[in-house]
């Protein structure tokens, strides 16, 4: 497409119609729509046919210059919403995802599903443990209350596996994507935070003959409304002792597991992004240590509760072990 022709659509796209080649381009009602206008009988055939070959790219050209702007949250009923992904452990070299589109359902609206903007296509899930998230998806939405969110997994994953690279295959029933029901508002001029806690764990199912199915389980983990310097999630750090003895930690409440990570060689962990309120922390380790849990453990939005040094106790030891917990104060 002429570069020239491009920037003078762009440039002129507050008019209601602009011309080139005898062919009148007119803006619709909505800013993203375009209504080509033929030229008229008297041009000449082969001008009348280069200039409808390039209709539909000067079309798509002029709508993107007329587009609403998606990054500004400066107008009336208009919201903000980011999705982060994270993952829970799981017993594989990579996992790689291949995700299409994520899109909320906007309750009561008449055209119901909004998509948002794809940050990236493919993601590693064993890169996002220990508290590590990655932004998967966002977008200005319309404010108002929304009620599910829409993950749709594409052809191209795989699950590497003592260094062989195996695909996995997703269920045919997926193919409208997956649906995780969960209740939060757009507020008008403020952004809201989502995380997808993905279980690869217990995705990921070994099927014979070096055949892998996915069937994710995923967890929508309701964010606050960010608001700065406020924050919304805590954070819970500890180190497990002896070192080098491998441990998944679980921050639980009441019968639902939010979060999940695994300690490194020093024995540290840290347990994000958690909500405020009351959690049990729950240490399942090797074999030759006795499982600990830890209850009443209190996080606080914006702080990071420090449970110190967590003394793992042998199986022929003491029947549980301790734990040192002390209110943090720093901010993460």
């Amino acid at each position: 497409m002429p570069g020239e022709i491009r920037a003078e659509l762009i440039a002129r796209w507050k008019r209601r119609s602009v011309s080139w080649q005898g062919l009148s381009f007119e803006r619709g009602h909505s800013p993203s729509s375009c209504i080509v206008r033929p030229p008229s009988k008297g041009e000449p055939a082969v001008k009348h046919h280069i200039a409808v070959t390039l209709a539909a790219a000067l079309c798509l050209a002029w709508v993107a210059g007329c587009s609403t702007d998606h990054t500004s949250l400066n107008r009336a009923g208009v919201g903000r919403l980011t999705v982060h992904l994270t993952d829970a452990p799981g017993d594989f070299d990579a996992v790689n995802i291949v995700v299409t589109s994520v899109s909320v359902h906007h309750d009561g609206a008449v055209e119901g599903w909004e998509d948002l903007s794809l940050q990236a296509g493919t993601f590693d899930l064993l890169q996002l443990q220990n508290g590590v998230l990655t932004t998967l998806a966002l977008g200005n939405l319309p404010a108002g209350h929304y009620d599910q969110l829409r993950l749709v997994l594409g052809d191209g994953s795989n699950v590497v596996v003592n260094g062989v690279t195996y695909p996995l295959t997703v269920p045919s029933g997926m193919s409208s994507g997956l649906k995780l029901i969960g209740s939060f508002d757009v507020v008008e001029g403020e952004t809201r935070e989502l995380t997808l806690d993905f279980d690869a764990a217990h995705s990921i199912h070994h099927i014979g003959n070096g055949k892998y199915m996915l069937r994710p389980v995923v967890r929508l983990i309701m964010g606050g409304v960010v608001t700065p310097p406020t924050d919304t999630t805590g954070s819970i750090t500890g180190r497990t002792l002896p070192q080098g003895v491998a441990a998944t930690i679980y921050a639980i409440q009441g019968s639902d597991t939010l979060r999940s990570t695994t300690n490194d060689a020093t024995g540290a962990f840290t347990l994000t992004p958690l909500l405020a309120g009351s959690y049990n922390v729950a240490i399942d380790a090797d074999t030759s240590y006795r499982d600990t849990t830890l209850t009443g453990v209190s996080v606080t939005a914006g702080q990071v509760t420090a449970l110190g040094d967590i003394q793992l106790q042998k199986v022929s030891g003491a029947l549980v072990g301790t734990g040192r917990l002390a209110a943090g104060t720093g901010r993460h």
